[in-house]
């Protein structure tokens, strides 16, 4: 049993959630051109003020991922410091917990990731993900906050 604050959310997960609705408040970071050819665009809303935000962004864990010379951090981890955390502590918990098991199986163990897609109000295409974030052949995906058929 997954325990929850008051408001519904499962305890493991407020603090990544907190940090993502900071941001979602603020302007959102802009989504790189090539993850741009794979998320639908979003009609814009009537009223310009309250025009849907939308995008995608990565991070890296420091902790796996030593960019070489001629490689950079992205950007949102000089921006989101705390959310660069919260997210790899997030599924180091997810991975180390019981909500991995299913019908009394346990699922394989999963190695940590050295990248993550942030999405907010992103309805992808679909599409093969190019495994330049040194992919794995057992993905995660955590869906967190207040939406609805996705």
């Amino acid at each position: 049993i997954t325990q929850c604050s008051d408001l519904g959310t499962p305890t493991l997960y407020q603090e990544t959630l907190s940090l993502l609705r900071k941001i979602s408040e603020s302007e959102w970071p802009e989504t790189s051109t090539s993850r741009s050819k794979v998320i639908r665009n979003i009609e814009k809303s009537e009223d310009i003020q309250n025009e849907k935000k939308f995008g995608s962004f990565t991070i890296v864990n420091p902790t796996l991922f030593r960019p070489t010379h001629s490689e950079t951090l992205p950007l949102a981890n000089e921006l989101y410091p705390d959310l660069v955390m919260s997210v790899f502590k997030l599924e180091r918990s997810i991975c180390d917990s019981d909500l991995l098991t299913s019908n009394s199986r346990t699922r394989p163990k999963r190695n940590p990731s050295t990248h993550c897609a942030v999405n907010f109000n992103a309805r992808f295409t679909p599409h093969v993900d190019s495994g330049i974030g040194l992919g794995q052949s057992l993905s995660m995906i955590v869906g967190i906050g207040d939406y609805s058929g996705g």
